[in-house]
């Protein structure tokens, strides 16, 4: 295929796209974007808020009990703000990213955490996003799968089970929490899971309540 004579393009993380043009001969011209100048917009969060552990190893059921409650958190303060300004509803949803090849009996434990935490939800309400693409029976709840690009307009998907499905290609602004179980160390990568959750429901700041300009990611092993 001949090469395009111009690529006009954004990324948060350009400098795999700019290596490789430099490898081929082709130059580059970058315009950096102010990040203050992109929240003032109102479609970046203000703050990423990190649960961590401080170094003490912690049991993954641990952190998504935790979680779930941070999301349930966000569901009432949304519901507050939502219901005295008249928006449209929304309804935050947790990821939880686990590593490439969980046991059934690792998802089943996490399930039946997401479950028991959050009673007010059902299996019915959790999808996954991996890549087989097929839905799954993890103990006694099957979970569905749901292409990521779908999930900001499911409203009953309340919990995104994924693996990488979340780093690049992935728009879910109501994804209000975070809990990653895998390990992370690359910066590009990092940059493009954050990425994915700083957005803003509803594209602008709520001046009334600072705790909804804000998001939770807990990243034990990043």
């Amino acid at each position: 295929r001949p090469a395009a004579p111009v690529v006009w393009g954004i990324s948060a993380t350009p400098k795999r796209f700019v290596n490789a043009m430099t490898d081929l001969g082709r130059n580059t011209r970058a315009h950096t974007i102010d990040v203050d100048d992109v929240r003032s917009s109102g479609l970046l969060k203000d703050q990423i808020v990190l649960g961590h552990t401080d170094g003490v190893e912690a049991a993954e059921t641990t952190l998504v009990r935790h979680a779930v409650r941070r999301t349930r958190q966000y569901h009432d303060r949304w519901r507050e703000y939502t219901t005295s300004s008249g928006d449209e509803d929304v309804l935050p949803a947790l990821v939880v990213q686990v590593a490439d090849k969980p046991s059934a009996n690792d998802l089943a434990d996490l399930v039946g955490t997401v479950l028991d935490e959050w009673p007010e939800i059902s299996a019915s309400n959790i999808v996954h996003v991996f890549g087989d693409h097929s839905d799954l029976q993890v103990g006694e709840s099957k979970i569905h799968w749901c292409p990521p690009e779908d999930i900001q307009d499911r409203s009953s998907a309340r919990v995104v089970f994924c693996k990488t499905a979340i780093t690049t290609g992935w728009d879910c602004p109501r994804a209000e929490v975070l809990v990653s179980l895998r390990v992370a160390k690359d910066i590009d990568s990092i940059t493009q899971v954050m990425g994915r959750m700083v957005r803003t429901p509803l594209a602008r700041r709520v001046n009334t309540d600072e705790s909804l300009n804000s998001v939770h990611c807990i990243l034990p092993r990043f």
